[in-house]
C-alpha cells in the first residue's frame, strides 16, 4: 500500500495544479475536460481503495455504506439513471475511505517532509499559472475570473512558518478571484491567530493590517485587474441599496438562488430521507436554465441529497475528529499545519462543494487521526508502565 501512496502523492501537487489549466479552459474557452479529469481521479482513488481495502474494516466505513446504499435505493426510485449514481456514492465513500488509510499510512510516513514539497511544488505551480490564466482571459474577453489554485496546504505552512509568503499566499488567493477561497483564508487565519498566537496578537494585528494596505494597494492600483473588479464588484452589490432577492443573488453570485430552487422542489420527507443519489435541480443562470447536482452551500447539498441523518454524520464524523485536538497535539507543527489545512477546506465548503473533491482534504484529516492515535497509544503505555512499576 505505501508504494502506490507514495506516488499518489508525489503527483498530487501537479494533479491539483491541472485543475487551475482545467478551470481557465472551461471559462475561457467553454472547453471542459472536468469528466476525463475526475474519470482519472477517480481511478487513483479506487485503487488506493482496494490497496488499502483491509484497513477498512470499520463501524464508521460500515455506517456510511449503509446510508450511502439508503440514498442509491431513494434515488433509483426518484430519479432518473445517470452516471451521477457513481460519484454521488463514490465521491463521500472514497473520501471516508482515504480518511482512514491515510491515517494508516501516516502513522509510520513522515508529514512534515511532504509538507515541504507539496508546498513548493504547489506554491510556485500557483504563481506560474497565474499570468497565463490572466492572458488567456484577457485574450479570449472573458471577465469572470474563479478559479480555485492549490493553496490551502502552503497557506497553513506560512501561517505557522514564514509571515512574508502568507502575505504573498494571500494575494495569490485574492488574484485567483475566488471569493469562498478568500474568505475561508481570512476565517482561518483569524481562527489561526486567536486559538494558537494570542501571546503574539500585536505582531499578528500588524499583519492584518500589512495585508489590508496591500489590499487596498493593489484595488487601487490594479482596478481593471480580473479578480479586483470581482471583488469590488462584491462591495459594490453589497452597499447598494436595493432590497429583495435580486441583489442577494447578485452578491452570492447565484447562490441564493441555488438555495430556493431546491428548497422548493424539496417536500417534508425529503428532508429526513432525501431525494437520493441522481438528484438534479435546475437554476436560472439569466441566460438559460443549467441542470446542477452538487449546491455550493454544501450542508444544504447534502441534505437534499442525502437526508438529515448522513448529513448530520458527515459533520459529526469531521468536527468529531476536531475536537480531540488537545493542548499536546498542539505541540506538533506537523498537526497545527493538518488542522489549519482542513479548517481551510472544512470553510470553503460552506461557499463551495468542497469537502468530497479536495483532494488535499482526506490526507490531512488522515494527519489528524494519526498523531491523535499516536499520542493514545503513547498515553496506554505510559500508564502500563507506571502499573508495572508499582
Amino acid at each position: 500500500m505505501n508504494k502506490i501512496i507514495k506516488y499518489y502523492l508525489y503527483f498530487l501537487p501537479f494533479f491539483s495544479l491541472t485543475g487551475i489549466v482545467l478551470g481557465t479552459l472551461r471559462t475561457a474557452y467553454h472547453d471542459s475536460y472536468s469528466e476525463a479529469f475526475l474519470t482519472v481521479g477517480a481511478i487513483i482513488d479506487l485503487l488506493i481503495i482496494l490497496y488499502g481495502f483491509k484497513h477498512l474494516f470499520k463501524r464508521k466505513i460500515a455506517i456510511v455504506f449503509l446510508l450511502l446504499i439508503f440514498s442509491l435505493i431513494v434515488g433509483a426510485l426518484n430519479n432518473e439513471i445517470s452516471r451521477r449514481f457513481i460519484t454521488d456514492f463514490t465521491n463521500p465513500f472514497f473520501f471516508f475511505a482515504k480518511v482512514y488509510i491515510f491515517g494508516q499510512y501516516w502513522l509510520s510516513n513522515n508529514f512534515n517532509t511532504y509538507i515541504k514539497y507539496y508546498t513548493r511544488i504547489a506554491f510556485a505551480g500557483s504563481v506560474l499559472l497565474l499570468p497565463i490564466t490572466y492572458f488567456l482571459f484577457q485574450s479570449t474577453g472573458t471577465t469572470r475570473l474563479a478559479i480555485f489554485p492549490p493553496m490551502e496546504l502552503p497557506y497553513a505552512n506560512y501561517m505557522l512558518s514564514n509571515s512574508l509568503w502568507l502575505l504573498v499566499s494571500f494575494i495569490i488567493i485574492m488574484l485567483y478571484g475566488k471569493r469562498a477561497q478568500l474568505f475561508s483564508a481570512i476565517i482561518t487565519f483569524l481562527f489561526y491567530t486567536f486559538l494558537f498566537k494570542r501571546k503574539q496578537i500585536f505582531k499578528y494585528f500588524i499583519m492584518l493590517l500589512i495585508s489590508g494596505g496591500a489590499v487596498i494597494f493593489i484595488f487601487n492600483n490594479f482596478s481593471n485587474n480580473l479578480a479586483v473588479i470581482r471583488l469590488k464588484g462584491t462591495f459594490d452589490l453589497y452597499n447598494e441599496n436595493h432590497s429583495g432577492n435580486d441583489n442577494l443573488d447578485k452578491i452570492s453570485a447565484g447562490r441564493y438562488n441555488e438555495l430556493e430552487t431546491i428548497i422548493n422542489q424539496m417536500q417534508l420527507k425529503d428532508y429526513f430521507i432525501g431525494k437520493g443519489l441522481g438528484f438534479v435541480y435546475l437554476v436560472d443562470t439569466g441566460v438559460a436554465y443549467a441542470e446542477t447536482t452538487n449546491a455550493h452551500f454544501s450542508p444544504i447539498g447534502f441534505l437534499s441529497k442525502y437526508g438529515l441523518l448522513f448529513t448530520i454524520y458527515i459533520y459529526y464524523f469531521i468536527i468529531s475528529i476536531f475536537v480531540k485536538t488537545n493542548k499536546k497535539l498542539l505541540s506538533s507543527n506537523a498537526y497545527v499545519i493538518a488542522l489549519g489545512v482542513s479548517v481551510f477546506v472544512f470553510l470553503e465548503s460552506f461557499f463551495a462543494y468542497a469537502i468530497f473533491v479536495t483532494p488535499i482534504l482526506p490526507i490531512v484529516m488522515g494527519v489528524l487521526i494519526a498523531i491523535q492515535k499516536k499520542q493514545k497509544l503513547s498515553s496506554l503505555i505510559r500508564q502500563n508502565v507506571d502499573v508495572a512499576a508499582t
